[in-house]
């Protein structure tokens, strides 16, 4: 079955701080060790008593659970005799439920099995990123803004590389309408900006863009024409796909596809051009 167990309760407490009282309370209650009594009163004389809300059902006796000092409910569920019993008893998030919150918690061996499997986290992290457990929050909050940083300065780059391809296509373009085909190649460049760069350069007319990208897992593949060349992209573009055994597609003028990584995606989008080159010609 599942490892945690869930209770509904009809009071809204999801902030951290609430929870960490609640599971304080709940632990000492256990730790304590308070004897749990069952016994069995008259509706009468239940509705005397403080229970902790009214009984669901009409039946004339009813079964009332006490914790000694601390709780008293009309439950007929399976108890334990003592407190104790139930372990260490530990939170593990709660969220929104209906009208109130629904808390999710471990106890006993089952929190402990918890207990060990986190610990035993904290220590690889700590280990790994040579930072004491007091201190790791703030190191992984440090390595998440450098990685934002990096990330930047990387579609800077990127975006500058980018440029440069255009420009330099851009500047071998023919004047006198003569339909071309131009090959990009870079392991460096995500699909999704080789795109962009392929969009402005087809509006520009006349012009194939034989495009992809790959690294060691995947390879990514885009092929556009401008919609004054009278070519059917689709069939090479299958062809590559085979090749690197990918799947995608798209409209006539801009096809777009993945695969296995490859090590010559680059000659097999010199050979792709070479052969829109002739078909165009």
């Amino acid at each position: 079955g599942r490892e945690y167990v869930t209770i509904d309760i009809d009071k809204s407490i999801t902030d951290r701080e609430k929870l960490s009282e609640v599971e304080t309370l709940a632990s000492s209650v256990v730790f304590n060790n308070k004897k749990v009594n069952i016994l069995e009163k008259s509706r009468e004389r239940a509705v005397s008593l403080p229970l902790r809300k009214p009984p669901a059902v009409d039946d004339e006796i009813l079964r009332i659970v006490e914790i000694e000092d601390f709780d008293m409910i009309a439950c007929c569920g399976t108890h334990v005799r003592t407190t104790g019993e139930i372990g260490v008893v530990k939170i593990l998030k709660a969220e929104k439920y209906k009208s109130g919150t629904r808390i999710y918690f471990l106890s006993g061996s089952r929190a402990l099995r918890y207990f060990n499997h986190v610990a035993g986290i904290v220590q690889d992290i700590s280990n790994n990123l040579n930072t004491g457990y007091n201190d790791l929050v703030t190191k992984v909050l440090s390595l998440e803004q450098n990685n934002k940083a990096f990330k930047r300065r990387l579609r800077q780059t990127e975006e500058s590389l980018l440029r440069f391809i255009e420009n330099d296509i851009v500047s071998q373009l023919s004047v006198d309408g003569k339909k071309q085909v131009f090959e990009i190649f870079n392991e460096n460049i995500s699909i999704s900006s080789l795109r962009k760069s392929v969009q402005n350069l087809v509006a520009k007319g006349n012009v194939v863009i034989v495009s992809g990208t790959s690294d060691q897992d995947s390879s990514g593949v885009l092929i556009g024409k401008s919609d004054n060349v009278d070519i059917d992209i689709k069939k090479h573009f299958n062809h590559l796909m085979e090749k690197i055994k990918g799947r995608g597609g798209g409209p006539e003028n801009m096809m777009q596809g993945t695969g296995h990584g490859v090590t010559d995606l680059g000659k097999l989008l010199h050979q792709t051009a070479e052969a829109i080159k002739n078909a165009i010609a």
